[in-house]
């Protein structure tokens, strides 16, 4: 290390790996924007919520719970097609989301589809059976 100092490119070697180090540290996974945006969603930022969504899934477009979380932005906006889109994806993703299936049912119910939101219903029921206890 004591070389390695003495060496005029010292300075050109540690600052880009700190550089590199800070971007790694302030860089948010997909995880935490998902969080932030449905902290949103419960105080009804939808505009902010929906945003976090988003730049989750530019982090990782296969990322189901952000589909889901959008989705249920989407459904507060009545959007209904667009939610069920967006859980229509979270479930490919994750085809045993529990969350996903419940929303898409509460989506299609609000849509007047009755039959196929209670499929829906069901499936959660299955993956969650414990739920009401």
């Amino acid at each position: 290390m004591r070389i390695l100092r003495q060496s005029p490119l010292f300075p050109y070697i540690l600052i880009p790996l700190y550089l590199i180090s800070l971007k790694s540290y302030a860089q948010q996974s997909p995880r935490d924007y998902c969080k932030k945006g449905n902290e949103k969603v419960k105080s009804k930022n939808y505009d902010g919520a929906f945003d976090d969504f988003n730049k989750a899934l530019k982090l990782d477009p296969k990322y189901a719970p952000a589909y889901n979380g959008r989705g249920l932005v989407k459904t507060e906006q009545n959007n209904l097609e667009g939610a069920i889109k967006d859980f229509d994806m979270a479930i490919k993703l994750m085809p045993n989301y529990a969350d996903a299936y419940k929303n898409r049912g509460f989506a299609k119910y609000k849509k007047g589809d009755n039959v196929n939101s209670k499929h829906d219903f069901d499936r959660f029921l299955q993956l969650k059976p414990n739920i009401g206890e």
